[in-house]
């Protein structure tokens, strides 16, 4: 068994297709964490099942399309031995999606993913985002190819946001350290609820200010809002009673 203490994190920025397929090959860390951004795709579009959500690596440099090559899919975790990983993911959509978004209402859908839309029109629908609610492709290979679990979003993740300041990290931080003590996933996550229930009783407090004409900063409430959004929808797939083995010291 590898030592709970060996844990990789990633960001799209430092992560490209051969360093993911050393990392997931050779080093098989227990546990993984990262932070993307994934590709989505409008409800229409033949490859939103199986593409949708896949993780951004560093390959794409930002200009032009993203090819199929510059993606972490479930096709690529097909042969690997993932047994006994414990997978953490910030992304959008990168353990699925709702049929309609919770956040964005429009007034006429848009043709294409993520496009700009009015913030706030009059007879406002949810915009809808697919055919119907879905489990992203590469959340459920892992499982398939032995990952004990994989925590992560099915919603969308505002970027602006992500780690900007040392709050936003707060409950990823929590919840990392739970579970290299080796406490069951269902008990590390708790904390992560009560911290994201806190913040939403932040933001409702400030929302009521408003309604009462108290001075609210608008850097504030914007920042307390994206924390509130970005920490919401957030699932795990797999056994809750699952947990690390932890080497005890002598």
């Amino acid at each position: 068994m590898r030592s709970s203490s060996e844990v990789s994190f990633g960001t799209t920025a430092e992560i490209d297709q051969s360093r993911i397929e050393q990392l997931l090959r050779q080093e098989t860390p227990q546990i993984l964490f990262l932070a993307a951004q994934s590709v989505g795709f409008a409800p229409d579009d033949p490859r939103q099942s199986q593409l949708q959500g896949a993780l951004i690596m560093a390959d794409w440099t930002g200009n032009g399309p993203v090819a199929r090559e510059q993606l972490l899919t479930g096709e690529d975790v097909r042969d690997l031995d993932l047994s006994g990983m414990l997978v953490c993911m910030h992304s959008s959509y990168g353990l699925g999606w709702p049929a309609e978004d919770g956040q964005i209402k429009v007034t006429e859908q848009p043709s294409g993913f993520m496009q700009e839309v009015q913030p706030d029109p009059p007879e406002r629908k949810p915009l809808q985002l697919a055919p119907h609610a879905a489990i992203a492709q590469l959340p459920q290979q892992m499982l398939l190819s032995g990952a004990l679990g994989v925590f992560g979003q099915v919603d969308r993740v505002w970027y602006y946001l992500t780690f900007r300041k040392g709050e936003a990290s707060i409950p990823f931080e929590d919840l990392l350290s739970r579970l290299m003590q080796g406490r069951r996933v269902g008990a590390a996550t708790d904390q992560f609820n009560i911290i994201q229930a806190a913040r939403g009783m932040r933001l409702a407090k400030k929302l009521d200010d408003l309604k009462f004409n108290k001075q609210v900063a608008d850097a504030d409430l914007a920042d307390l809002w994206l924390d509130y959004h970005n920490g919401r929808a957030y699932i795990w797939l797999g056994d809750p009673a699952v947990r690390l083995r932890v080497e005890e010291e002598s």
